[in-house]
């Protein structure tokens, strides 16, 4: 474990923006994440987890506390066998791990459940708090359960699945995030639980369903068939390129940087109406039954409310416009700073709210700002 004074957070954030942290520790190991955090909270000093950086907004002015960075990224196959043919191998994850990386270990050893995952940014630890989703699989589908240090009591405990209640882009520690945040609570921007490592459990078979029309239609199977979990891993990265909403950064096609890929990937949630307010949509509106109501696109809203791809407030030459690939995908386009992402983010925000009625909200985590 290493701690160092006044780190600068941009390069930490695939946005790339983001002041000094007064303290900035670097773990080995759960057992070192878990003392670091612990040790802070003792101190009453605040604390922010800080993982692979790809959900977050930092402030300019930075973090005035402890900004732990997990560095353990240990993936490996557990010797024991699942509960069920869906989950029959184990694999354990580091909370520092890549997402990517898990992804990539399971395909290549031919297990199933999460190639439609592929090519998410962010590490293991975050992936559990927000519950990732992509092309018709969500990560709570292969969760078996986590090693959580609890912040309030000190303890460290191994949490099911189940009991981390994931929903939507969401889980139970999602949700005291934001509770901590709206009520002003002492463990944001960090919840009251930490992740220390993850178990997940894969199909011992090469083979999955494939339950995303769209990924369907670039597989040319039909909706529900199975294809080789490597060629479906192939053809999200494929299509993930494409809206530059990848894991590896500063890749571009060979020709430099690539600013669409300075984002925190989609900014705001696709909205989860009642049946009430979906018919109140436009008949062209996307509409997909979710748990609790109806679930329409983000990214068609921000694009019907008037913004198209490459929106900025300032016009062409702003430091901060919208992905020109992806609608629901904010940009640094080099010298952003936090005041002027926000800026957009706001102006999308209210445009959507004007038009429609609907007011977004941030999948993004924010630190030291707000809409």
């Amino acid at each position: 474990m290493q701690t160092y004074e006044d780190i600068r957070l941009a390069p930490y954030t695939t946005l790339r923006v983001g002041g000094m942290a007064r303290r900035f520790t670097v773990t080995e190991s759960s057992e070192e994440l878990a003392s670091a955090v612990t040790q802070a909270d003792s101190q009453g000093t605040p604390v922010f987890v800080l993982g692979g950086g790809s959900n977050v907004l930092v402030s300019d002015e930075g973090f005035d506390g402890s900004v732990i960075h997990p560095a353990q990224d240990a993936i490996e196959l557990l010797g024991k066998r699942g509960p069920d043919e869906r989950h029959r191998v184990l694999v354990r994850c580091d909370a520092g791990a890549a997402w990517d990386d898990f992804v990539r270990f399971a395909t290549e050893r031919e297990l199933s459940g999460v190639a439609a995952l592929s090519g998410i940014p962010g590490c293991i630890g975050s992936a559990c708090m927000q519950n990732i989703g992509a092309y018709g699989q969500e990560m709570g589908s292969s969760l078996v359960s986590a090693l959580l240090l609890d912040r309030l009591t000190g303890s460290v405990r191994e949490a099911s699945a189940r009991s981390l209640q994931m929903g939507y882009r969401t889980s139970i520690l999602r949700e005291n995030l934001e509770w901590e945040r709206e009520h002003g609570g002492e463990h944001f921007p960090t919840p009251r639980w930490v992740v220390l490592s993850a178990t997940f459990g894969l199909a011992d078979d090469p083979e999955t369903a494939v339950e995303h029309p769209q990924l369907a239609r670039a597989l040319g199977v039909e909706v529900g068939e199975t294809q080789h979990a490597a060629v479906v891993r192939d053809e999200v990265l494929a299509v993930r390129g494409s809206k530059a909403m990848l894991a590896d950064g500063d890749a571009g096609d060979g020709r430099g940087v690539d600013h669409d890929r300075w984002s925190s990937g989609s900014f705001f949630t696709n909205p989860l109406l009642t049946y009430e307010d979906a018919q109140r949509l436009p008949a062209q509106a996307p509409r997909f039954p979710a748990h609790g109501g109806i679930k329409t696109s983000a990214a068609w809203l921000i694009e019907h409310a008037g913004f198209s791809r490459g929106f900025g407030v300032h016009g062409p030459g702003s430091r901060a416009t919208l992905s020109s690939r992806h609608t629901l995908a904010i940009t640094n386009r080099g010298n952003a700073t936090s005041a002027d992402l926000i800026e957009l983010a706001r102006a999308v925000r209210r445009g959507v709210h004007d038009r429609f009625g609907i007011t977004l909200e941030p999948e993004t985590v924010l630190v030291g700002v707000s809409l």
